[in-house]
Order: C-alpha cells, then sequence, then structure tokens
C-alpha cells in the first residue's frame, strides 16, 4: 500500500480523503506504519517538493503540553515553524506545508502520509 519510495525508506501518501489528526495516526497503524516524523530540514524540503500546496499532518503534537513525535515520545526532532505560528492552547496538532510547519487543531481535516516501519 505504501506508494512512494525515497531512498529505502517508504511512505503512503494520501491525497484523496482529509481526515483528522487522531484518524490519520489511527490510518497509518492500520498499514503497519506511522505518522511521518520529520527528522530533518532536508525531509522537510523534499515533502514541500513533493507536495507543494497541500496541508499534511506530521507525527508531533502537544497534547502533553510540549510539542513531542508520537512516533518516539521524544521532543520534536526539527522544527521550522511558519511566520505567525501560534502556540495557542487549542492548537494542539503540527501540519506541515509549504516547507513550514504549524501547530494547528487536531480535529482539523487535511491529508497525510505515512511512514513504514
Amino acid at each position: 500500500k505504501f506508494n512512494l519510495q525515497i531512498g529505502k525508506k517508504l511512505y503512503y501518501v494520501e491525497a484523496k480523503e482529509k481526515v483528522n489528526w487522531y484518524k490519520a495516526v489511527n490510518n497509518c497503524r492500520k498499514m503497519g506504519g506511522y505518522l511521518l516524523n520529520i527528522e530533518s530540514s532536508m525531509e522537510l524540503d523534499l515533502f514541500a517538493a513533493l507536495l507543494p500546496s497541500d496541508r499534511h499532518w506530521t507525527s508531533s503534537n502537544s497534547l502533553s503540553k510540549t510539542f513531542l513525535s508520537i512516533t518516539t515520545g521524544e521532543p520534536m526532532p526539527y522544527n521550522r515553524w511558519n511566520e505567525g505560528h501560534s502556540d495557542e492552547d487549542t492548537d494542539k496538532c503540527v501540519e506541515m506545508t509549504k516547507g513550514y510547519l504549524n501547530a494547528v487543531k487536531c480535529e482539523t481535516l487535511m491529508y497525510y502520509v505515512c511512514q513504514a516501519h
């Protein structure tokens, strides 16, 4: 089901159905993967080039008051916040769009990228 290979990593890009962050996490788990964990500026730039105009969920959230990756349980390994990024209490989940990251409401509907284990 994974439809994109970059180096040795396999990804699935969902581009038909927009879902909230929780459903994106579950959908990735069901296919034996996990929501995309941005680990470097190079990786963020690569996905910005591949997915130039759409918003996609990443694995990070701040449901525990600090931004962590649900994939690793560790603080986000890399972040490039969009100008005007907000840390509002209601903005808990992290999306990537146009080479930047934003904290938005987890119930927002958008596409997502899964990574294979």
